[in-house]
C-alpha cells in the first residue's frame, strides 16, 4: 500500500469515526451558517454529511478567526493549492493532486465561512462578480425547463415522457423542484402516462429543434419521438 493510501485510509477511517460522535453532540442541530445559507448535498439527502463537514473543520475555523486570518488569505490558499494539483497531475503524480485538489475544496468553504464569521466580504470574488455581470446581464436567471413529447389531452393526460432539462442552477433546491412541478401542472399536466427522464440534454435540445441525432449510443432509443441515427451500423 502506498503512503497516500495509507493516508487516506487513515482519514476516511477518522471521519467515519467521526460522524457518530457528531450525531451525539450535535443532536440533529444543523451547523447555523450552513442553515442560513440553505446549503444542500444530494437534494436534502446528503445533508447530515454538509453539517458533519462544518462541524469537523469548525476547531480549524476558530483557531484562524482568532488568528485574524481573512477571507483574503484562504482564497489565496485555495489558488495555490489549485495551481499545485494542476503541477502535481500534470507530472503524474495523480493522488498527491488529490489532496491539493482537497485542500482547495476546503480553502474555498473557509473562505466564505471566514468572510461572514468576520462580517467581510474575499475581494476576490468582486472579479468574479464583475465578470458574470458583463457577461451574463445583471437580470440573467438560471432556467431548468421541462419538456414533453406530446401536448396534454383535455384531461390533462401526456401519453409520453417528461424529460427536465437542467442549466447548471447552482441554487435549485428541493423548494423549486416543487415549485417547478407546480408551474407544469399550471400548465395542465395532471397524469404522466410515460417516465420523468432528467436532464435530457442532448435529446430535449434535438427534440426542441426537430433535429436528429448522428450516435452510436442506442441508448438514446428510450427517448420516445427522438429522431435518430446510427451511422456505425449503417451498412453500404
Amino acid at each position: 500500500m502506498t503512503p497516500s493510501l495509507v493516508v487516506l485510509a487513515a482519514v476516511l477511517g477518522t471521519a467515519l469515526a467521526s460522524m457518530p460522535v457528531f450525531a451525539l453532540v450535535r443532536r440533529g442541530r444543523p451547523d447555523p451558517d450552513a442553515a442560513r445559507k440553505g446549503s444542500s448535498f444530494l437534494l436534502g439527502v446528503g445533508n447530515f454529511l454538509v453539517h458533519w463537514l462544518m462541524w469537523a473543520i469548525g476547531p480549524l475555523e476558530r483557531v484562524l478567526l482568532r488568528a485574524g486570518a481573512g477571507p483574503d488569505l484562504m482564497n489565496a490558499a485555495g489558488l495555490g493549492f489549485g495551481v499545485l494539483s494542476g503541477i502535481l497531475i500534470a507530472t503524474g503524480r495523480l493522488e498527491a493532486g488529490g489532496w491539493a485538489i482537497a485542500l482547495a475544496g476546503i480553502c474555498d468553504i473557509l473562505d466564505g465561512r471566514l468572510a461572514r464569521g468576520l462580517n467581510l466580504a474575499s475581494n476576490a470574488k468582486v472579479l468574479t462578480a464583475v465578470a458574470a455581470l458583463k457577461g451574463l446581464g445583471g437580470g440573467f436567471r438560471w432556467r431548468t425547463s421541462v419538456y414533453a413529447t406530446a401536448a396534454p389531452d383535455e384531461t390533462g393526460t401526456v401519453t409520453g415522457n417528461l424529460y427536465i432539462k437542467g442549466r447548471g442552477d447552482p441554487v435549485l433546491s428541493v423548494d423549486g423542484l416543487r415549485q417547478l412541478a407546480h408551474d407544469v401542472a399550471a400548465r395542465g399536466v395532471h397524469v404522466v402516462e410515460g417516465n420523468l427522464v432528467v436532464d435530457a440534454q442532448i435529446a430535449a435540445l434535438a427534440m426542441a429543434h426537430d433535429a436528429i441525432v448522428h450516435t452510436a449510443d442506442r441508448d438514446f432509443m428510450r427517448f420516445q419521438g427522438l429522431k435518430c441515427h446510427f451511422p456505425l451500423e449503417t451498412r453500404v
